[in-house]
Order: structure tokens, then sequence, then C-alpha cells
């Protein structure tokens, strides 16, 4: 089957980690049945808000963006996918979120007419609601092909609900084949913003097995708590560090905490621990490369994720394929991942004594770490998510006609 995915987060020269999920997602149907799978990815030429601020200073950092960007190839091929990367732009979001699919398709209607007639795609997937979902729905129709739109965080619980224009998003959204969601709880919360579709469907994503599993060399377990997570103040990570104040005395002498992940907390968080008399058993790693990751989550023994809200958390998933018992907030999506209380703890979000008292609990605790992969083994595979997402291909084949 030929396959066209649109995906704005897709690794690319200005950012090759972005989209992990979403690069995994095509080369995992294209090992499944042989599919030929394209991807159109939207190179968005609009600085984010944060250079722009700095720019003011120093309005060098403005064109070195923009030549970087602009310098970026129009083609490439990643780990065997074919990509194409148009540039094009948008207006503010608060003003004119909702119609950013429609502004997408009208600047980018010339390179998807030209993939059409080259590639003759069989079905359109968009791993994004908006722009990229509405993008698709004008696509699809115009070329009388499929379009499986797909709700995989923020496009469905957060900017469904707060940022302007949403009935246009939803009106086109209901104009596609079939509506997917990665969790139940992404699919609820876009409910709740209005968004229904008869062909809707949940199918959650994989996770590199082979790579995420357990050290094979390791046969003792100690007391560190790790979190891979964007610092940012939605994760929570503060509370964590004050639940760690909690813990048994014996349990804060001999444990320790690895906070993993990017963002712009990582000062706050090691000036918090300082300030807590922790700072000697806390670790801000900050981005580490993806095979450093991994082996940081192998030498752990408990994995935390105190989070606000959250969609379909891929960290904690990971966590549990090396055989990881997760701690995490009981919201959104996570609830529907972490088995109680074979694979992990949930407890209220916000609650410092409640994750104190589950950490407590974990880190005493004899787990079964072989059952906690196989829970990952079952469910979390990119294998079965090429099996299930072939599947929904296959039936909205018939359902297409050009409007």
């Amino acid at each position: 089957m030929r396959v066209l995915w649109i995906a704005s987060m897709f690794p690319h020269t200005v950012n090759w980690l972005a989209g992990p999920w979403n690069i995994r997602g095509t080369v995992a149907l294209r090992d499944f049945e042989g599919h030929d799978v394209r991807v159109v990815c939207p190179l968005g030429m609009v600085p984010p808000p944060s250079l722009l601020k700095k720019s003011l200073a120093r309005p060098a950092l403005l064109k070195t963006w923009f030549d970087e960007h602009d310098a970026a190839p129009r083609t490439d091929v990643v780990e065997g996918i074919p990509v194409t990367y148009p540039r094009w732009a948008w207006g503010p979001k608060k003003l004119l979120w909702g119609y950013e699919g429609w502004l997408m398709y009208r600047q980018l209607r010339g390179h998807l007419a030209g993939v059409v007639r080259e590639f003759r795609p069989e079905v359109i997937h968009t791993p994004w609601l908006s722009p990229e979902g509405v993008c698709a729905s004008l696509m699809g129709r115009e070329h009388g092909i499929p379009v499986v739109a797909q709700g995989i965080g923020n496009d469905a619980n957060y900017y469904l609900h707060e940022f302007p224009h949403r009935g246009y998003v939803i009106k086109e959204l209901r104009k596609t084949s079939a509506l997917l969601f990665n969790c139940q709880s992404t699919q609820r919360n876009a409910e709740l913003a209005g968004l229904t579709h008869p062909n809707t469907h949940v199918i959650y994503h994989g996770v590199e097995v082979d790579l995420f599993k357990p050290d094979p060399a390791r046969t003792e377990f100690g007391r560190r708590i790790v979190t891979v997570a964007q610092l940012i103040p939605r994760k929570n990570h503060q509370l964590l560090l004050h639940a760690f104040t909690k813990l048994p005395a014996d349990l804060q002498r001999t444990a320790s905490l690895l906070f993993v992940g990017g963002g712009p907390l990582k000062e706050r968080l090691e000036q918090q621990a300082a300030e807590l008399g922790i700072a000697d058993r806390v670790t801000v790693a900050g981005r580490l490369s993806h095979e450093d990751m991994i082996r940081e989550m192998q030498q752990s023994d408990v994995y935390c994720l105190p989070t606000l809200s959250e969609g379909m958390p891929v960290a904690t998933i990971e966590a549990m394929s090396v055989g990881l018992p997760v701690i995490a907030s009981r919201v959104d999506g996570l609830p529907e991942t972490i088995l109680e209380p074979t694979c992990g703890i949930l407890v209220p979000p916000g609650d410092v004594d409640a994750l104190a008292a589950a950490l407590t609990d974990a880190l005493a605790r004899n787990w079964d770490r072989r059952a906690i992969r196989d829970h990952v083994l079952q469910n979390y595979t990119w294998e079965l998510f090429a099996r299930k997402i072939t599947e929904l291909y296959r039936n909205v084949q018939p359902t297409v006609a050009r409007q």
C-alpha cells in the first residue's frame, strides 16, 4: 500500500530529534508488509517567540535561524523513508490557530499535488490534528484519497480547548475518513472539545523494545529514581524533589534522584535541590543522547513521573520495557498504560505525601521486572502498531469518495 504521512514533527537537518515517534511509526509500517511510505514534513519558517524575544538584544540570532532553516535540504531520505520539506508560514496562534490548516494547504497545494501525481498515495495519515489534519482533509477531498487524522497530545488536550476558531478545525476533521488517537484519554479530551467522528479508533504507539531492554549484566538493584521528561512546569519535577525529602531517613541517605531531559528549568531544579539540602543526591543531567538515556534507565531502579497532565507518555512505557516500575500521577493516559500493581503505583496529582509514600513502597518492594517488561511486549510494540494501523488503512479504503 502507498502511504503518505504529512508530519511537521519529523527529523530534519535543523532538528534531528524532532518527532521520534513518527520516524519509528513510518519505519514500522514499511517493514510490516512492505508498505511504500513517504513523508511530507512542512518546515515552518516562523521563529519561536523565545527567539524573537532574544533577538531584540541580539539581532544576529534571527538571521542565523533563518539561514539554517533556509539551507535545510528540500528532500532527504531518513532511515530509508523518502521525505520532502516544503516551507510554510503561519500567523499568531492566539488569533489564527483554527485556520492554520487552511493556510498550510493554500501554501503547499502545488507541492502536494505534485506528490499525488508522482506517488499516487492510497491513504494519507497525519499524526497531528491541526494544522496537518485539516490540511490533509482539504487535500484528500480534492484528490479523492482517504485521510486518517490522528490526535496524540496537546493538539487534542490543549489546542482544541484553548485556541480560537476550533469550530473550523472540527468541521474539517469530521470530513476525514477516520479519526485516530494514541490513547483513550486523548480521545475523551477531543470529544469534550466537540470533536467526534463515526469512525474513531484508539491505537497505542509502540516503543523500541529491542533497545529499551534490561541490562543482562545487571543482577543487583539499588535505590536510584530516574525521570525522563522535559524540564517544564507541567511535568511537576519540583514536587518530586519535595517528595524525596519526605522519604524515611535511611532511604534519603542511600537513594539518589536523576533528572534526564532538556528544558528551561534545569538551573531552577539544581537550585531547589541545594535549598532542600539534597544536592549531593540529585543530578540534573539535562538532555542526553538516545544511547546514554537508555543506559541511564538500565542502571536505575524506579521511574517517576509526577506530571500534572499528559497524553500517552512514551517514556513511561520505555521505562517499563527496561523493567522499571513506574510511580506516576493518576492523570490522562497514565492509568491506561501502567498496570497496577504489577507495573507501578499511581498517585493523585500534586499530592507530595502520596508520592513520597509510593516511592518508599517502590524502593522497598521486590518487583517482578520480567512481568513489567512482558506488559510492554504484549501491548506496546511498533509491530503491533503497524498491524493495527494497516487494518485501519484497509478499513477506510472503500469509504472514500471525491467530494
